[in-house]
């Protein structure tokens, strides 16, 4: 665990200069230099869908894991920073703004080959 924000790490991600005793990391606040605000309250709606008890409520938390399988066929977009570490470690991005799903049609275009989610639509 970090010691400046707390967040849980694998210990293989330490810092080669720090022990196993007292690991170091960097990859989450730069030992301590990044402090990041707490995330704003969701919108009224959003929150009302988790922790509601409205009958659209319980409707969506029903099916939450559908609607999270829809979702993972998609494509993200978004405007990405620029941000580069070097550190060896498994390569990160940092995203400015809202990030978007992208999803194209359900099937191919006549003549064409499936792509992305089409190709996991059994007729």
């Amino acid at each position: 665990m970090c010691q400046h924000c707390r967040v849980l790490h694998f210990l293989e991600e330490k810092l080669s200069r720090s022990s196993n005793r007292v690991p170091g990391f960097s990859g989450c606040c730069a030992g301590g230099k990044v402090e990041l605000p707490l995330f704003p309250n969701p919108p009224e709606l959003i929150w009302d869908l988790f922790t509601g008890d409205s009958r659209e409520s319980t409707h969506f938390r029903q099916r939450i894991r559908s609607y999270n399988n829809v979702l993972s066929l998609t494509s993200l977009g978004t405007t990405e920073t620029p941000y580069r570490q070097n550190d060896g470690g498994v390569y990160s991005f940092r995203i400015k703004g809202a990030l978007y799903h992208n999803h194209g049609p359900l099937l191919p275009i006549d003549g064409e080959r499936p792509k992305f989610a089409q190709i996991y639509v059994h007729d």
